[in-house]
């Protein structure tokens, strides 16, 4: 007694700092893994706020966009930041959040969008980038 059948899903609510109650189901362990390491890097946490309302982006573009919404060191080199950033994320950052199911993206055409539609996840990139703010 007192115990939900394993085929029962249970929901849980909370109260947002701006007040706004919200209804959830349950994480269960991969699914706070998958999010946790799309989420680990600024750079994909910029990545996907750039990406989040844009549709298909070019590489460069989102580039730019991580570059404006990060304050990004010298790279130790001569490349500049912007170069830095296109490199990582064309070759880590991106096919991470693609083999994920966060994106979608092409690097033979080296363009870019978001595509996931778990509103949990929604919900945590938008709590973290409150965070950062």
């Amino acid at each position: 007694m007192g115990q939900d059948s394993p085929a029962t899903e249970w929901t849980a609510t909370r109260t947002t700092l701006d007040g706004r109650r919200r209804t959830a189901t349950p994480l269960n362990a991969d699914d706070i893994t998958w999010m946790l390491d799309a989420l680990a890097h600024p750079h994909r946490r910029a990545a996907l706020r750039v990406l989040q309302d844009a549709g298909w982006l070019s590489l460069d573009v989102l580039a730019r966009g991580v570059l404006a919404r990060r304050d990004v060191p010298a790279t130790g080199d001569d490349r500049p930041p912007l170069a830095a950033i296109r490199i990582q994320l064309h070759h880590t950052h991106l096919p991470k959040l693609d083999a994920a199911d966060v994106i979608t993206y092409d690097p033979d055409d080296g363009r870019a969008r978001y595509t996931v539609e778990d509103d949990r996840f929604h919900r945590l990139l938008d709590d973290v980038a409150f965070e950062e703010a």
